[in-house]
């Protein structure tokens, strides 16, 4: 198991619940594993915060071997009290629509998805194949 992060502080708390994985500082748009060499990648309540979404779903694409999956978790509503302040860079994440617009361009397609609710959080959680 691998991962990445561009915080040090997230990936403090990442080896505190996975002490066995490789985990490093590094950039979703530029990914530092080798061609073929994952069958999932995640991307778990970040895709918003990545500035360059088409080179990550490049890369995503690019590190995933043949029938590999990526699994994506986006706000479709948030407790803007519970997160802080309203965030309105989830909104162009908060649909299987516009997510999947983000993602196509890369050659992702959704295998199934699912929206989970907890209190005034929903999460869209949604898997994807790639056809690169």
């Amino acid at each position: 198991m691998a991962g990445i992060d561009i915080s040090p502080r997230m990936l403090e708390v990442a080896r505190r619940h996975l002490p066995h994985a490789a985990l490093a500082v590094g950039d979703a748009a530029a990914l530092p594993f080798a061609t073929d060499s994952f069958d999932l990648v995640t991307c778990v309540a970040a895709l918003h915060l990545i500035p360059d979404v088409p080179a990550m779903t490049d890369e995503c694409a690019r590190v995933l071997r043949s029938g590999g999956r990526v699994v994506t978790a986006t706000f479709v509503a948030s407790d803007p009290v519970g997160h802080g302040r309203p965030n309105p860079a989830r909104e162009r994440f908060d649909s299987l629509d516009k997510t999947a617009a983000a993602l196509g361009p890369s050659g992702f397609e959704a295998v199934r998805h699912r929206i989970f609710r907890h209190g005034k959080d929903a999460v869209l959680i949604a898997e994807w194949s790639c056809s690169r």
